[in-house]
């Protein structure tokens, strides 16, 4: 059975606590909304730029790097800095050709609970691996 590794990248403190409550859930929901015929494999890494940086675009650059660095198949951020679109605050963000997302944390109000960010996790997975830009 093939192995798919999703990394998860969480900033320090609360991005980091809700990375490890959804880290055991997280490979059995890829395996029912996703693949059941793959091994999902979770592995996170905790890095301080995805909580700190300036710009969405470093976030996503660190990414590639760790993606590359630990041979995951896909990564997705986890920040508590927030994403802006113009002056709205976006969820979510994604660059499908290079397989990374990233969510912002403040997106889901004060108290975003591990059940919605697993829901949000799981949802960017898929919206990388069967975006049309994957498959042209």
């Amino acid at each position: 059975m093939e192995e798919v590794v999703v990394g998860v990248v969480p900033a320090p403190e609360l991005p980091a606590t809700i990375a490890r409550k959804l880290s055991l859930s997280l490979e059995k929901k890829l395996t029912e909304y996703i693949d059941d015929e793959v091994c999902w494999k979770v592995e996170i890494e905790i890095d301080s730029l995805t909580g700190a940086a300036e710009k969405v675009k470093e976030i996503m650059d660190e990414a590639k790097k760790l993606k590359e660095k630990n041979d995951w198949n896909y990564v997705i951020c986890l920040t508590d800095l927030p994403i802006f679109n113009g002056k709205f605050i976006v969820l979510a963000d994604a660059d499908v050709e290079a397989k990374i997302a990233q969510i912002s944390l403040p997106a889901f109000g004060t108290l975003p609970t591990p059940k919605r960010v697993r829901k949000t996790l799981v949802h960017m997975v898929k919206k990388i691996i069967f975006s049309p830009y994957q498959h042209g």
